[in-house]
């Protein structure tokens, strides 16, 4: 939960609230798609879409898999420093 304090997930300095409406109006770039720059939701539903991206207690997120997993990045980086080894071994020979 800490990472989430040191680094929300929404910026605050673009997101404002409409308390008249109950809404909160929250500017983004422009979106092709909506055709505008400025989604207004009720505000329960906007802290329901933010919670989504909180994971549950002990689940981690996945922020890499395939090629770009650690496991795999880590295998390359060891085959490039077996290969320098291997040259700088042939140089001395």
């Amino acid at each position: 939960m800490a990472r989430y304090k040191i680094r929300p997930a929404v910026a605050l300095s673009k997101m404002s609230s409409d308390p008249e409406n109950e809404k909160v109006v929250y500017r983004a770039n422009f979106n092709a798609m909506l055709g505008t720059d400025r989604i207004e939701v009720d505000s329960l539903e906007f802290i329901a879409k933010v919670l989504m991206h909180v994971p549950d207690k002990n689940k981690r997120r996945v922020i890499g898999y395939g090629v770009y997993s650690s496991r795999a990045l880590g295998e390359r980086r060891k085959r490039r420093t077996d290969e320098k080894n291997d040259s700088l071994v042939r140089c001395v020979s």
